[in-house]
């Protein structure tokens, strides 16, 4: 309600995009959605295999059709999508961009596209030991540090706007 909250100008949503719907858009948020400007995105695969071990009761199909729908919103102006690096995705780093890639190449909608590679931290909500199955092993630090370098730090979208690469690693 803008006379409830007059200095209130944007919201970021961060998401894992499973709820965020065209449903979920058009009924639930109707009180912000003229201020959501920015959506965070958290991923961590490329492939529906990978999805479903990383993110356990994860849909993939709802995914990529939430994703599609986001992305096709033109009032949102900057999307970040994560990447939390870990053992299982390692294989999926360039894939994941050449998919945020093409999807944002579909969506024809002229923003800022950001994609963040980062580790996979230790929050100890896990056994430290289930840590360390997930975590990048070592042996793989050189070459995870390849793949994202290698990656276009800075590509434009033909059908509109561009996509940035950042990283912590």
């Amino acid at each position: 309600d803008p006379t409830r909250y007059p200095n209130l100008k944007s919201v970021k949503f961060h998401t894992n995009a499973q709820l965020f719907s065209e449903y979920f858009w058009n009924n639930r948020l109707t009180l912000i959605k003229p201020y959501v400007n920015a959506v965070e995105i958290s991923i961590d695969a490329a492939t529906e295999e990978t999805y479903k071990k990383i993110r356990i009761g994860g849909d993939w199909k709802r995914l990529l059709t939430n994703w599609e729908f986001i992305f096709s919103i033109e009032t949102i102006t900057d999307i970040m999508l994560n990447f939390i690096v870990q053992k299982d995705n390692i294989p999926e780093i360039s894939a994941f961009h050449k998919l945020m890639y093409e999807l944002a190449q579909k969506a024809g909608v002229n923003r800022t596209y950001s994609v963040q590679y980062n580790r996979v931290i230790w929050w100890a909500s896990v056994p430290k030991e289930q840590f360390n199955e997930i975590k990048i092993p070592e042996s793989s630090e050189d070459y995870v540090k390849q793949q994202i370098a290698g990656l276009k730090k800075v590509t434009p979208i033909p059908t509109g706007g561009v996509m940035y690469v950042q990283t912590n690693i």
